[in-house]
């Protein structure tokens, strides 16, 4: 059987090698300093952004923007790019965030930084789900990323997703009693 995989969807993976607990500390210390604000969020605690001149994790900023330009070049696109903003996100019992997309950033992505189990996963939309639920609803066999209107990634500790800005997505209720802590960004294209 020879099946074309036409118009995929990449999804950048990276498990990193990060202090987790001063970077943990340093996101409650700044929630308890600032109120925050509400975007896609549904209860939880998410902060203003920060610009990569004030983010407060430089190295941790220079390995996303590094693998940033390895996702770009994987998959053909120009990699000037910059880090456009940064924010924490505190997720508690049965917080979550609703779906939504980043305009007018060509990647987005997420650092997890605290994930208990049943946190809450990431769900990503496909960008044709109308036609799929429509055409295909009932008509699956073995759920699989070729066939899904949805897809559900658990989230690890330390670990890197970058992906498409305009990729629907979604963030599943922390049903865990612990604080489910990550770091969200946007990234655009920069001047030659």
């Amino acid at each position: 059987m020879n099946i074309i995989p036409l118009f995929t969807c990449p999804i950048f993976m990276k498990d990193l090698d990060f202090d987790l607990n001063f970077i943990q500390k340093k996101c409650i210390s700044i929630s308890k300093k600032e109120k925050g604000r509400i975007k896609s969020n549904l209860g939880g605690w998410q902060s203003n952004q920060f610009y990569e001149s004030d983010f407060p994790f430089s190295d941790l900023g220079s390995e996303i923007k590094r693998s940033a330009i390895e996702f770009s070049q994987g998959i053909g696109l120009k990699s000037n790019l910059k880090i456009e903003s940064f924010w924490i996100n505190i997720n508690k019992f049965k917080d979550c965030n609703q779906y939504h997309t980043h305009p007018g950033s060509l990647f987005s992505g997420v650092f997890y930084i605290k994930t208990p189990k049943n946190s809450g996963s990431i769900q990503f939309k496909h960008p044709g789900s109308i036609g799929v639920e429509s055409y295909w609803n009932g008509n699956i066999m073995d759920q699989n990323p070729l066939n899904s209107c949805v897809w559900d990634i658990e989230p690890a500790e330390n670990r890197l997703f970058i992906f498409p800005g305009w990729l629907e997505h979604q963030v599943l209720p922390n049903l865990s009693q612990k604080d489910r802590i990550s770091l969200s960004f946007n990234l655009t294209l920069g001047k030659i």
